[in-house]
């Protein structure tokens, strides 16, 4: 998906598990990826580069992951997450954030499981929003070898797993 106006790929209101994989999405006047009011979500594999808005957008989707995508030049965040009920969980995996306006950005994002993200390129705003007072905690392993939980009032314990959603 290269060049045009909004976002590339939108998916909203998935009543079922949907897959968004192997994409480019490039040079939009919007963002790369939304998904809103799809739980069980999976944002993979995907190229994400260069567009004026957020790269990856999760809004009002529990249980999502992102895994495994290159996020970079996006003029807003890399990944934005908001809109999240108390107890959803979002994984964000092996994904590589490099020059964005910011790395990984909520409002109300509730939980984040943070896993192998490389923000090593992703100086200076690797969080933004409500998680932006933790970004020391990522300063710290900018490789993301150690998983970490995240909320707004910080560092969370819960299980590296997202439950398989039903199919």
């Amino acid at each position: 998906v290269l060049g045009g106006e909004k976002t590339g790929i939108m998916v909203r209101g998935a009543r079922e598990s949907v897959q968004v994989s192997h994409n480019l999405v490039w040079g939009r006047r919007g963002g790369g990826v939304t998904v809103v009011g799809s739980d069980c979500a999976a944002v993979q594999s995907n190229l994400i580069l260069g567009n004026r808005q957020k790269g990856i957008e999760v809004r009002s989707s529990a249980e999502t992951s992102v895994r495994g995508n290159l996020i970079s030049g996006n003029r807003s965040a890399g990944i934005w997450v908001s809109g999240q009920e108390d107890q959803a969980r979002t994984r964000l995996e092996h994904n590589g954030l490099h020059r964005n306006g910011a790395g990984i950005s909520t409002a109300t994002g509730a939980h984040l499981m943070l896993v192998g993200n490389d923000i090593s390129q992703q100086m200076p705003r690797l969080l933004d929003g409500d998680l932006s007072r933790q970004a020391m905690l990522l300063a710290r392993d900018l490789s993301g070898a150690v998983p970490i939980s995240l909320s707004a009032n910080g560092p969370v314990d819960l299980p590296s797993h997202v439950p398989e959603c039903a199919r």
